[in-house]
């Protein structure tokens, strides 16, 4: 049976935590800038400018994970997570909460890279997939409830509310991180140079993945910009409401993951990946 490490159980205790927090702020922002008085295009520019700005130190931020380590990696992300949403959440115009935002989005560059490598570090490459689907569970579980206690807490108290729960939160999520222990990154002979990523056999594959996630994210981020707007002004739902379409939506992801991993490791990732890939056009034409 498989069995989770102790600094496995740490990161999927902080990212728990991390995801509740993240989940009070991103699915109804799109509302937020909105109350805020921005139009639709607007909106999508916060969002975007945000998204390009981590693009570009996407690669930065990897180099140096190597030479700093992945805990503190962990922990700069997320204490820039823990304090934005505070200034966020006061600022009275779009315009300015559209550079805090980018600072806020900054986060994941950092977050993101270093919880990935350390969960592969801490599992067996015959499990890795496995690992990954149960440690991918943090994000349909932080789903869950906090989209539509956010949409409550702002119809009763207002916008700043959800953020500062959201920034107090995040800031749990330091403990169990705190309590992680780093690898080191490698030996010499075992880290992959600059240049040597951008020729041979990792260009390939880089190339290929960036293609991959660049059309699936493009698409994700098409629906979940609007869909929020959509669900407000075109069919009338409440804040609250609107949050539990999101739950909905976290509980089929949930249900989703640890039987997705199991397949990944029994029949191949990549037919898993095309397996599941190939419908979502078609689902989201009849949508």
């Amino acid at each position: 049976m498989l069995r989770l490490n102790r600094n496995l159980l740490l990161i999927f205790a902080a990212s728990i935590a991390g995801v509740v927090s993240i989940q009070l702020i991103q699915p109804l922002f799109p509302l937020f800038l909105d109350s805020h008085g921005a139009s639709e295009m607007e909106i999508s520019l916060v969002i975007s400018l945000a998204s390009f700005a981590a693009t570009v130190l996407m690669i930065p931020v990897g180099f140096l994970m190597e030479r700093v380590g992945k805990k503190r990696m962990l922990l700069i992300g997320l204490l820039i997570w823990a304090a934005t949403p505070v200034f966020i959440g006061s600022a009275r115009d779009w315009r300015l909460v559209a550079p805090l935002y980018m600072v806020y989005n900054l986060a994941e560059v950092f977050v993101s890279p270093a919880r990935m490598a350390m969960i592969a570090e801490y599992s067996t490459p015959g499990s890795q997939a496995t690992v990954f689907g149960i440690m991918s569970m943090d994000w349909p579980l932080g789903g869950i409830v906090s989209p539509p206690l956010s949409g409550f807490l702002a119809e009763r108290s207002g916008w700043q509310l959800p953020f500062q729960v959201a920034a107090i939160v995040m800031a749990l999520a330091l403990v169990p991180v705190l309590m992680l222990k780093d690898k080191e990154g490698g030996t010499k002979e075992e880290r992959v140079s600059p240049t040597e990523i951008f020729r041979g056999e990792y260009l390939v594959h880089i190339t290929l993945f960036f293609m991959f996630a660049f059309a699936l994210s493009t698409g994700q981020n098409v629906v979940g910009t609007m869909l929020p707007i959509f669900l407000k002004n075109q069919m009338g739902l409440p804040l609250s409401s609107i949050g539990l379409f999101f739950t909905g939506s976290s509980v089929l992801s949930l249900l989703s993951l640890v039987p997705g991993g199991w397949l990944a490791d029994r029949y191949g990732r990549k037919r898993v990946i095309l397996a599941f890939l190939l419908p979502i056009p078609l689902i989201l034409g009849a949508w």
